[in-house]
């Protein structure tokens, strides 16, 4: 996996870091908090699942994998570093 493969579709960066946070969440929520249109969070959602980096749960709620997990925390830890 390469760094490329989590920046396109747009949001799959922010999904990871609102999931590290939240530790789990339905898709509408995460739409919804991140300002996705709906096409772009499915499409983002799939890709995260397909890259083994989020699981779906069974009702329709989303959690990291370990491996989503540990890219979650340098990706919150990039963002703290960054000046607002």
């Amino acid at each position: 996996m390469s760094l490329k493969s989590i920046q396109k579709p747009a949001g799959q960066l922010q999904i990871l870091v609102y999931l590290y946070i939240n530790e789990k969440a339905p898709d509408k929520f995460i739409r919804h908090r991140i300002g996705l249109n709906p096409k772009t969070a499915a499409s983002a959602l799939t890709n995260l699942v397909n890259l083994k980096l989020i699981r779906e749960l069974s009702n329709e709620n989303y959690k990291l994998t370990k491996k989503g997990k540990q890219v979650a925390e340098h990706l919150d830890r990039i963002e703290e570093l960054m000046p607002e």
